[in-house]
């Protein structure tokens, strides 16, 4: 009830005619008022009674048509009128507690022309009987046209005896036959359909929504109805299937949930019967692999059948009794429906006159995604009704196009797989296999890379072509060089198909051995000296090469297997060979061989081919716009193949060539300084290299152009460059495909956001194919594998033929025929313009409970909270064998990261199922070789305190010791280390009076429940216990979270005195807000409590103006806490301050007695003790889910106390909880009845200011005014009334926190505006 009051127009059932002939207004009239005479629905409203709604039947309900006249309004102006009418008419708001639930409105055109706008409530209608009453509304103006009487058939029931059926009907075994048949069918059912969105699903479901029109043709019609009747069904059951089928294509799905609406009128006494009789059927598929279309309409036809014999449970309590998790993003079991429309006329002939129904204005949605499909006139009319939160009109369209296509594909072969039938539309094929991928461009692919180079050293011969810090070498120097060394490697034995490994550390003789490798015709195999041994050896034993180039300093750390050997920093060996260019090279074969992790722990090896490698330089000098005027400062490890670009970009272009050394590239402060002293206008490198020399304040460059790649790039961290240096560039692929296959120069458009930089568009000579699991092009948005073509396709792996016939596949989809294809592995989309988006990878996908996961999204909202410097976010299993996020962290210097306060971050911006289960802190990663985070290697979450980036520390001293022993007891944990923060191991404010009475008792000493907010540690809390009473502080003001650039929100404690209540709301917070907790006087035992409301209020005046002594005022209080803050607000604005905000949590205004005279103040006690005891009779009749006594029990007691005059709103928020209330020592029982007596003699005066009431939505306690509960009476500013979930003692309690929290923060956030 509540939800449709909220979003009463997503309930809406609008329709439009556009009537042409001579209508009679007064017929119609009086045939509207027949029909509302005639169906008890159509005169149902909904009022209050205590709180609750229910049902009345009206005798009478005004049901006139309003008219508009138009028909002098110029046509021009017409559409856009009738729009706006249609529009605000859709929308229109119902008020279900009077009525009427429908609408009627006349738009007069002209004098044979009308647009006639009908509006039902779905509380009162469905679809069926919205088409009974406009085939009534027919039959009763042509009877009264006529001058006839009306003739229609007696209704056999009416939908208050359908009413009482049903609650008849759910204690029957047929219901729980019917239940337990749903109950079985549901089990392990997925929480959610993953379709591919737009945007980001908000936090809260909004029912905004458009519609899309579009319909399918005679032909198209007529084979899939062929296709019915082949199977014994109609139209119905096809059309589902191939919506099914899309649905499960687009979310990667293969169960799934859908809902399809069914008339639920089994009885013929229900087929003349106007009501809400439809049910929602959660028709469930599993569409398994694999699977021909003709055996999913069998599967569909199925399942469809046996829902429909189990169709009575209504689908509201199904989800009640499955216990259905809910969530306040979506809609629980489905989130697509599927309606098949049947026997609705949309066009009525009446005598002169004919109705004819339009398609309106509309904006509203109740589901992400909803098809209805009727069949008129031989053509299928379909209805897309989708939320624009979640879609643009644009996916819609295509989506309309998609399934046409499907259908079509299908009816043309029905044994088609249903993942093999295309879905792409001729425009869209064309567009992203052909038009996309025209990269084609000339290159000299007949070269090798030392072909390109020769040619450039005979153009710019005395240029330098690359320096050390020991040496520089010009173009010719550096080619006699390499011709000398090549030669010598002829000799002994180099040449075509065999390898020469290179070992040396990153000199000018480096680049000098690359080049002679691939003169002598060999393949170089780039070995890094900080590899370890063991790696090493497993890549000399795979590859086998025939010499070693190294120098004296390596030779020791190469294995002893090793036969041959020669040491380039010897210049005697080769300084007599011949300096001219030699005749060797094939551009065919593999110019260089790299290593890669294997999934078995093996490194394989990916033979890179030369032309492949002229061709991706040449195109980057193209896109960089590379000159011999650059220089190019190498910092990569050359075993990554990125190194192989900075070695050709600029030799390939008469550029300079800066080897920076490996101490320069590991050390952030020596490489920012390299870059400015080196002069480079290039620099290739990963985003980890990019991020060190932003965090180490580099400056940047003004001339400087960067190319990020080997793994996303973070549009933060580009934006960061783009603020350093004249252009960034983002680049992507496998080894297995050439450096890179993608390259995209990175604007500032890109940035925006969160998530990563675009990978961008195919390089030249370069083919991209998105495709699903059978190798079928996907749709711009829709997920699928990434499949590389071209030139950039390497030879495969050495020595391992089946993976690389199953990984290297010839053009999947026909048009390039022999053209070799490389399966990245890589999940990726198209976006609209034709650019890649990444987003994870296939073979570590990331599913929890059902919820596909973006692990970069989930590592993008972790990089915004402040403190982190690096996060990466893994899964792995739990020790019942369950997945879970798991997060790792690296604090900036000096940054304390609390993990209470980052899952509250996290909470506040990603779905719950997105947040890590654990998180461990680290002083740094471990990394490959080629500096990615090495994953495989992060420590398992219990090797790191989940609390503190230290292992596990013990207890020392006698003090901590003793608080273990407390802590373990109260948290049931075994082992807590003096590092773990209380609230972060499962510590609340419940366990936390607990804490202090122990303290109290077991250590003598007396301590704040609210110091728990600064030392939540036992190190901290033994070093204050130790200090004695002078580190204690009584203060009232609390600073729970003081820092924050927003004006500071005071919270009051409720009757328990204390502030520890509001934790878990406060994390929800804005992290800019901040926050400070008010706590009674007294809690010390030394201080007498205040004696009214007016001086404890003032007192807290005193205590807020310490930290902001000006104002405007933010405050707000739980129970006794909101009627503090009143009081509080009330003085300040008469003292001339300003309130901007007062908040009063689950807090009445009920006026107190005590202050009457003795017989008044008994007649109103009386009274009220009959209010109250009919009220809980009433609760007590209704409570279903404890033992009624139990309840019957606690409310005696709070009868006698409410007689007594006692206070009685003692819950488990309050300091006095009922495991801990008889331990509290006398002087905290004394500060409560102070309080308790304090606000029974408050008397309320009023307020000059608005009051924001934040009211539980279960009402557990009686309250004179439920709606307003009183302050209305005396805020002369208004009232403003928010619903929150929960009882009075659950509001502030998981799950109810993070809601409570986002309201709160949004009214803050309106009250500043």
């Amino acid at each position: 009830m509540e939800e449709l009051d909220r979003e009463i127009t997503a309930y809406n059932i609008p329709l439009d005619f556009k009537i042409t002939g001579d209508l009679d207004l007064l017929l119609l009239q009086e045939s509207i008022d027949f029909l509302v005479r005639r169906h008890d629905s159509l005169r149902t409203v909904f009022p209050d009674q205590d709180g609750q709604p229910f049902q009345r039947i009206l005798p009478d309900i005004s049901s006139r048509i309003n008219v508009v006249h138009l028909e002098h309004d110029p046509n021009e102006k017409q559409d856009e009128i009738l729009a706006l009418h249609s529009l605000n008419h859709a929308t229109r708001k119902f008020d279900l507690r009077k009525g009427p639930l429908f609408h009627f409105e006349l738009l007069v055109l002209d004098n044979n022309e009308y647009l006639f706008l009908a509006n039902f409530h779905h509380i009162v209608s469905d679809a069926t009987s919205v088409g009974i009453f406009f085939n009534e509304l027919q039959t009763i103006y042509t009877s009264l046209s006529e001058g006839a009487p009306v003739s229609l058939p007696e209704i056999p029931m009416h939908y208050a005896d359908f009413a009482i059926r049903e609650k008849e009907w759910i204690t029957t075994p047929e219901y729980r036959r019917q239940l337990d048949f749903w109950k079985q069918e549901l089990e392990g059912a997925p929480d959610m359909l993953q379709l591919p969105t737009d945007r980001r699903r908000p936090k809260m479901q909004t029912y905004r929504g458009t519609e899309y029109h579009f319909t399918i043709g005679g032909s198209l019609r007529q084979r899939i109805a062929e296709l019915g009747k082949r199977h014994r069904t109609g139209l119905f059951v096809p059309l589902l299937t191939a919506f099914s089928t899309l649905l499960s294509r687009y979310a990667s799905q293969q169960d799934l949930i859908i809902g399809v609406p069914v008339a639920n009128r089994r009885e013929e006494d229900l087929d003349q019967l106007v009501g809400v009789l439809i049910n929602t059927l959660p028709l469930r598929l599993n569409l398994t692999d694999p699977l021909s279309f003709s055996e999913a309409i069998e599967t569909v036809k199925r399942k469809f059948g046996a829902a429909f014999e189990n169709q009575e449970v209504p689908f509201e309590r199904l989800v009640e009794e499955l216990k259905v998790k809910r969530n306040t993003g979506t809609s629980p079991l489905f989130q697509v429906l599927f309606n098949y429309l049947t026997g609705f006329r949309k066009e009525l002939r009446m005598p002169g006159v004919t109705f004819r129904m339009v398609h309106g204005e509309r904006r509203s949605s109740q589901a992400d995604l909803t098809l209805a499909v009727s069949d008129e006139k031989n053509e299928l009319v379909c209805t897309v009704e989708y939320n624009t939160d979640l879609f643009e009109p644009e996916t819609i369209e295509r989506l309309a196009g998609h399934y046409i296509t499907l259908l079509d594909g299908a009816a043309r072969d029905e044994s088609a797989d249903i993942r093999e039938i295309p879905i792409l539309t001729q425009a869209e094929s064309t567009l992203i296999l052909d038009a996309w991928n025209d990269t084609a461009m000339p290159y000299p692919s007949d070269q090798c890379t030392h072909h390109q180079f020769e040619e450039q050293a005979l153009r710019t011969p005395e240029r330098i072509a690359v320096a050390d810090e020991q040496v520089q070498l010009t173009y010719n120097e550096l080619n006699a060089r390499a011709n000398r060394l090549a030669h010598y490697l002829v000799n002994r034995g180099a040449g075509e198909d065999t390898f020469i490994a290179v070992y040396l550390e990153r000199t000018a003789n480096l680049v000098i051995s690359l080049l002679a490798v691939a003169k002598s015709g060999a393949t170089y195999l780039p070995l890094d000296p900080i590899f370890p041994k063991t790696r090493i050896g497993m890549i000399l034993e795979d590859a086998r090469p025939v010499i070693v180039l190294t120098e004296h300093s390596l030779l020791a750390d190469l294995p002893q297997s090793i036969t041959q050997t020669v040491l380039v920093d010897d210049p005697s060996l080769f300084r007599h060979e011949p300096d001219q260019n030699l005749p060797f090279g094939n551009p065919r074969k593999a110019a260089y061989i790299l290593y890669t992790s294997g999934s078995t722990g093996k490194p394989k090896g990916v033979l890179v081919k030369h032309h492949s490698t002229v061709n991706i330089v040449r195109s980057l000098t193209r896109l960089m716009e590379v000159t011999a005027d650059d220089i190019l400062l190498s910092a990569t490890t050359f075993t990554f193949d990125v190194a192989e670009m900075e070695l050709y970009l600029p030799l390939f272009n008469g550029a300079k060539l800066v080897m920076a050394t490996q101490e320069t590239a590991s050390n952030p402060d020596l490489l920012k300084e390299r870059i400015t002293g080196s002069g480079a206008t290039l620099f290739l490198a990963t985003p980890v290299t990019f991020k060190m020399l932003v965090m180490r304040g580099w400056e940047g460059k003004p001339d400087l152009r960067v190319l990020s790649g080997g793994e996303g790039l973070p549009k933060e961290l580009a934006a960061e460059m783009l603020s350093r240096c004249k252009k960034v560039f983002n680049g992507y692929a496998p080894t297995e495909t050439t450096i890179y296959s993608l390259i995209h120069e990175v604007g500032r458009q890109d940035v925006d956001g969160d998530g990563y930089v675009l990978l961008g568009r195919p390089i030249d000579n370069t083919v991209l194919y998105v495709l699903n699991s059978k190798g079928i092009p996907v749709p711009a948005g829709i997920p699928g594998e990434l499949y590389i073509g071209g030139e950039g396709v390497s030879a495969g792996y050495l020595n391992l033929p089946e993976l690389t016939a199953a990984r290297f596949i010839t053009d999947p989809t026909g048009k390039n025929p022999g053209m070799l294809f490389y399966r990245t592995g890589d999940l990726v989309n198209y976006t609209l313009s034709g650019q890649v988006n990444f987003l994870n990878r296939l073979d570590s996908q990331v599913k929890i409970r059902g919820f596909r996961i973006e692990l970069g999204e989930v590592e993008s909202a972790i990089a915004q909270f402040p403190g982190i410097k690096e996060q990466v976010v893994i899964v792995r299993a739990s020790g019942s064998g369950e997945k879970m996020l798991v997060a790792y962290i690296i604090p900036d210097q000096n940054q304390k990261i609390h993990i209470h306060e980052l899952t509250a971050w996290m909470k506040s911006r990603l779905p719950e199922y997105m947040v890590p289960s654990a998180f461990v802190l680290m002083d740094e990663f471990p990394l490959t070789s080629t500096l990615k985070v090495d994953r495989n290697a992060l420590p398992e979450p219990e090797m790191v305190s989940s609390a503190a980036s230290s292992a596990y520390v013990a207890p020392a001293t006698p003090t901590e010791k003793k608080l273990a022993e407390i802590w373990s007891s109260l948290l049931n944990i075994r082992k807590i280390g003096i590092r773990d923060d209380f609230f972060e191991i499962g510590g609340h404010s419940m366990i936390a009076v607990s804490l202090v009475v122990r303290i109290e008792k077991e250590l003598g000493m007396r301590i704040p429940l609210a110091s728990l907010f600064e030392r939540s540690t036992i190190f901290h809390m033994a070093e204050m216990i130790d200090r004695g009473n002078d580190a204690v502080q009584w203060r009232s003001l609390v600073p729970i979270r003081p820092a924050g650039t927003r004006k500071p929100l005071f919270l009051v404690h409720g009757m328990g005195l204390n502030v520890l209540l509001y934790t878990t709301v406060v994390n929800y917070l804005d992290p800019e807000q901040p926050v400070y907790g008010l706590q009674a006087k007294g809690l010390n035992g030394q201080e007498e409590p205040l004696g009214s409301i007016e001086e404890i209020a003032a007192w807290y005046i005193s205590e807020i103006m310490t930290v902001d002594p000006a104002g405007p005022y933010c405050m707000a209080g739980f129970s006794l806490g909101g009627r503090i803050a009143y009081e509080m607000a009330r003085q300040l604005t008469a003292a001339g301050k300003q309130v901007r905000f007062l908040g009063v949590f689950d807090a009445s205004a009920d006026e107190t007695f005590m202050h009457l005279p003795f017989r008044k103040r008994l007649m109103k006690q009386m009274n009220h003790l009959l209010n109250y005891t009919v009220w809980n009779i009433g609760f007590f009749l209704r409570s279903g889910h404890e033992s009624k006594w139990s309840v019957i029990r606690r409310r005696w007691k709070g009868l006698q106390k409410r007689f007594r005059g006692l206070d009685f709103e003692i819950d488990k928020h309050d300091l006095v909880s009922h495991g801990t209330r008889n331990e509290l020592p006398k002087y905290l029982r004394r500060v409560h009845r102070a309080n308790s007596r304090a606000d029974r003699q408050y008397v309320i005066r009023p307020y000059n200011g608005t009051v924001h009431l934040f009211k539980a939505q279960k009402q557990t306690f009686y309250i004179a005014d439920p709606v307003a509960y009183g302050w209305d009476k005396v805020a002369r500013g208004g009232v403003v009334v928010h619903e929150v979930p929960g009882e009075h003692s659950s509001t502030f309690a998981p799950p109810n926190d993070k809601y409570f929290a986002e309201l709160l923060q949004r009214s803050l956030d309106t009250c500043e505006r």
